[in-house]
């Protein structure tokens, strides 16, 4: 089996070395007398990377608060003076005699007098409600949609065909 195995490698390599080589001054012909440089003109592709522009529009959500007039109700308290009754008790000279011991306010006066009850007229102050409308300025959110513009650049493979003059030199005829 070795034997086999080197039997093949030589053969390969005798082979190999034996073999008609195509030289870049013939553009890949085979052999062939000349004694002149040969050229040949090599047309390889470039592949370039070119970019699309587009101009796309988009929109930010914006929050902003504005300030309105609303007209609310409203109340508001007015003082006014209202009047109670209350009962007193007064004191008021009598007309019976005068040395004649009765109940009196004051104690041994030479005028007799007499306890009454009256009714007297108190001023007192009460707030009363008064419903009125007025206007005021309140905040409020508005949601705004602003445009902005962005430009996106998509990349675009383009292959170019360059055009490559390949020279050798002459290479003595065998």
């Amino acid at each position: 089996m070795r034997r086999l195995l080197v039997v093949t490698m030589v053969a390969s390599v005798l082979l190999l070395i034996g073999a008609v080589t195509a030289d870049a001054c013939h553009c890949g012909a085979a052999r062939r007398c000349c004694c002149q440089p040969s050229c040949c003109t090599a047309t390889p592709t470039c592949q370039e990377v070119e970019y699309d522009e587009k101009q796309i529009t988009c929109y930010k959500t914006v929050y902003e608060e504005v300030m309105e007039k609303v007209v609310v109700d409203a109340v508001k308290y007015v003082e006014d003076t209202e009047y109670r009754d209350v009962v007193c008790t007064v004191c008021q000279p009598c007309a019976s005699n005068p040395c004649e011991q009765v109940k009196t306010c004051a104690p041994a006066t030479c005028a007799p007098m007499t306890q009454v009850q009256c009714v007297r007229k108190v001023p007192y102050t009460v707030y009363r409600p008064v419903a009125y409308q007025k206007t005021v300025e309140r905040p409020r959110v508005v949601i705004k949609q602003v445009p902005y513009t962005v430009t996106c650049r998509t990349p675009k493979p383009v292959c170019k065909p360059v055009p490559v003059d390949v020279c050798a030199p002459a290479k003595p005829c065998h």
